[in-house]
């Protein structure tokens, strides 16, 4: 029995004095040599129905290749590990698989896990109970979060105080525009072009101003205005 095997395995001299320490393969590595054993053991009546052993047996023979193959494919038995049978691609089909985990400095069977139910069973008796890290199972999937990203209010106050000034030295330029509008140099530059330029740099200042708002009081009047003004700016252009 796979207890009996544990308690072999642990209690063999070379593992006992710590020449070896105990591998978790070594299950695996059991029911592979006895997989192999009983393969071989199977085929010795096959074999002699062609008047042949298994002392006969070299690499290039393909027919006993054939049929310690098949013997292969027959096997059907419990092992340490678990049921050992194989399936058409060689693969050991899967049959109960315990889902173990460590909580703390202890070993806890916490599911079993049935691939040919396509299903895995929790256990809910405690301690045999699973613990997830945090609240819960982590996703398995991405998951979409909206987060509002707002501008510091100090970025705000700087902007906001430097689109003042900006607005208040394009309203200058555009009243030294008009009223020197009949000055040789301005009139070549033309004053109405000047106008337009003055008042979408004055609208671009302002939606500078009502972005940060926006970011620091939310209000769909504001972006809405803010809008407004960008687009008139761009049409102004």
């Amino acid at each position: 029995t796979p207890n009996n095997f544990n308690i072999r395995y642990n209690n063999w001299p070379t593992i006992v004095n710590q020449t070896y320490y105990p591998n978790s393969y070594a299950a695996f590595a059991y029911d592979s040599i006895w997989a192999e054993a009983m393969a071989m053991n199977n085929s010795i009546k096959r074999l002699a129905e062609l008047n042949r052993t298994l002392e006969d047996f070299h690499y290039g023979d393909r027919e006993m290749s054939r049929i310690l193959k098949e013997e292969m494919y027959n096997l059907n038995f419990s092992g340490i590990s678990n049921i050992v049978q194989f399936d058409t691609f060689g693969d050991v089909h899967p049959h109960v698989t315990y889902l173990v985990q460590y909580q703390g400095n202890v070993k806890r069977t916490v599911a079993t896990i049935l691939p040919k139910e396509k299903r895995v069973d929790f256990f809910t008796t405690p301690p045999n109970v699973i613990r997830w890290a945090g609240a819960g199972p982590p996703v398995d999937r991405i998951k979409l979060k909206q987060v509002d990203i707002r501008l510091p209010l100090h970025v705000f106050i700087i902007m906001a105080a430097l689109s003042c000034l900006a607005i208040i030295l394009t309203i200058v330029f555009m009243i030294y525009n008009n009223k020197y509008r009949n000055a040789r140099v301005i009139k070549m530059s033309s004053p109405n072009l000047n106008n337009c330029i003055l008042i979408g740099c004055i609208l671009l200042y302002s939606s500078n101003i009502i972005s940060g708002t926006i970011s620091i009081i939310s209000s769909a009047t504001l972006c809405m205005v803010s809008n407004i003004i960008l687009i008139r700016n761009i049409r102004s252009n």
